[in-house]
């Protein structure tokens, strides 16, 4: 038996529908005689041709793999910006904090009078040093 019967399927003829029956061209139907089967040639997939990608397909991959990076490219640039944007309005808060803060002890403390004294004692001796500058230059009293 010759090695394309080997590999043919032996199918009785009425189990056969009618399209195969009828064909294309490139299938050889072979009737054996003495079994009175049909013998048809097993179907072997050909081998697919080697995928060369065309010049649509490169141009389809190659803006595929550009918005992809576009996407990225975008999305880093949006959070850098935002987290810009939000450690400048935590600055802002926190400065107003603290202002409110400062503002808040400061005026506390001069209910209490401690810091007035501290301030007139300051501004007492800037005044005098000024004063002392003034006369080593020169100055009349």
């Amino acid at each position: 038996m010759s090695a394309s019967r080997k590999r043919a399927r032996r199918l009785p003829i009425a189990d056969i529908p009618s399209d195969d029956l009828c064909s294309s061209s490139d299938e050889e139907i072979k009737v054996s005689r003495s079994r009175r089967q049909l013998i048809l040639p097993a179907r072997i997939p050909a081998p697919a041709p080697a995928a060369q990608p065309t010049a649509a397909g490169q141009l389809a991959a190659l803006i595929t793999t550009l918005k992809t990076e576009l996407r990225a490219d975008i999305e880093r640039d949006l959070r850098e910006t935002l987290k810009e944007e939000i450690r400048e309005q935590l600055k802002k808060e926190l400065r107003a904090d603290i202002q409110k803060t400062v503002k808040k002890e400061v005026k506390k403390a001069l209910a209490e009078g401690e810091v007035r004294k501290e301030l007139e004692a300051a501004v007492t001796d800037k005044v005098v040093t000024r004063i002392g500058d003034a006369l080593s230059a020169g100055a009349r009293v």
